[in-house]
């Protein structure tokens, strides 16, 4: 007759939080690199806009996420926002000649550009702003990282989480 016996080993520790921190530090890390590519795009813009953070961050088996964007409730965002995404209306803005805007469709920075509104008038109607979609550039150079990022962080998380 053979005797089985089952015994539990227990960690001395475990450190629950070991995920979490390691996710939290990759957040940070992030979050400055992409205020960093949206400070560049408004360099050389006289009134600058606010960048807004938010993020969720743990959930097991839910998704993780960076959002950030212009503060759109002052007028410097809003612009951020028209220029980004572009608008269907009509300007009413007459452009000096030449004009040279100071960004470019999915280019991350700004340019000196050359020119600016010399008359706003309803008679006028140009075509509206074109979008420049710096938000989804953004987005398309940084998810995969992004995503690389948090998979290593919490593969790091969970070597530590039993100690």
């Amino acid at each position: 007759m053979v005797d089985v016996r089952l015994e539990v080993i227990k960690p001395d520790k475990v450190f629950s939080d070991a995920i979490s921190d390691e996710v939290e530090e990759e957040f940070r890390i992030e979050t400055k690199v992409v205020l960093k590519m949206f400070k560049k795009i408004v360099r050389t813009w006289n009134t600058k806009p606010d960048f807004i953070v938010k993020g969720k961050r743990i959930g097991f088996g839910k998704d993780i996420d960076l959002i950030i964007g212009p503060d759109i409730t002052n007028k410097a965002g809003r612009k951020f926002f028209w220029v980004d995404q572009g608008t269907k209306s009509p300007r009413h803005a007459l452009m000096s000649n030449p004009f040279v805007p100071k960004s470019r469709v999915r280019k991350i920075g700004s340019w000196r550009g050359r020119g600016g509104a010399v008359f706003v008038s309803r008679q006028i109607r140009q075509p509206g702003i074109k979008a420049r979609k710096w938000t989804d550039e953004i987005r398309k150079r940084r998810t995969g990282p992004f995503q690389t990022k948090i998979k290593r962080a919490v593969a790091r998380g969970a070597k530590r989480t039993f100690v």
